[in-house]
């Protein structure tokens, strides 16, 4: 009996070595896949071949830009032929890439944080979405006298309904949105805080009595306002 059980696991585990080392070559065999692509795309564009660029993009095709804005497949291929003197562009690292079948994510990091999905379509891979997000820039905080922390908190209306709490836990300001969690802000000045770890940025306004009316939350192109109400 134990030397069945012995077998058992040891054919258990040869498995799923070799499963992983399977799993492994595939994924060396896509990333190769997926860099032969990347220079054939650039070849196109600089080539300013349209039919090329066509056949590397799914018609499904959407550009995320990190500032919210959307391209489909055919604004991105006119903006891409657009450009008179196109430069090809360094192949990205394929360090973070996940293959799931016919599908593959990658993941870069750099100035922006960006994501691109592949998928393989009558045995030729296509880039079916690519999104940006901006990555926080380095800003160190100061440090301020709590009474003036002390002004900020309170309840603040962004829309009919929509509210923003402020409150403080120790000598840090703790902002919750409705069904959000509490996210911590840290000031730059006595009336400019930023959102740790976020390109968010909170800039508070006062009335003519030093009373704090509202705030406005900058998140990339994008500004919302909070009326305090409590």
């Amino acid at each position: 009996m134990r030397i069945l059980i012995f077998i058992l696991a040891f054919l258990t585990v040869s498995f799923a070595y070799s499963q992983q080392k399977t799993d492994q070559k595939k994924v060396v065999k896509v990333k190769e896949e997926l860099e032969k692509l990347w220079n054939d795309m650039q070849d196109a564009a600089a080539k300013k071949d349209r039919k090329a660029l066509e056949n590397f993009y799914a018609d499904e095709f959407v550009l995320i830009h990190s500032t919210g804005g959307e391209d489909n497949k055919e604004r991105r291929i006119n903006n891409i032929l657009s450009i008179d003197k196109y430069s090809k562009a360094p192949t990205p690292s394929f360090d973070e890439l996940y293959v799931y079948g016919d599908v593959a994510v990658l993941r870069v990091k750099g100035l922006l944080r960006g994501t691109t999905i592949y998928a393989k379509k009558n045995g030729q891979w296509q880039v079916v979405q690519i999104q940006s997000t901006a990555m926080p820039p380095e800003r160190k905080s100061v440090s301020l006298d709590p009474k003036i922390l002390d002004l900020y908190i309170g309840k603040y209306e962004q829309s009919p309904g929509n509210y923003t709490t402020i409150t403080k836990q120790s000598d840090t300001l703790m902002v919750q949105g409705m069904n959000r969690p509490k996210i911590a802000i840290l000031p730059l000045s006595e009336t400019q805080f930023y959102v740790k770890g976020n390109v968010g940025e909170f800039t508070f306004y006062k009335d003519e009595k030093g009373h704090v009316t509202h705030y406005i939350l900058r998140v990339n192109e994008r500004e919302i306002k909070g009326t305090k109400v409590e």
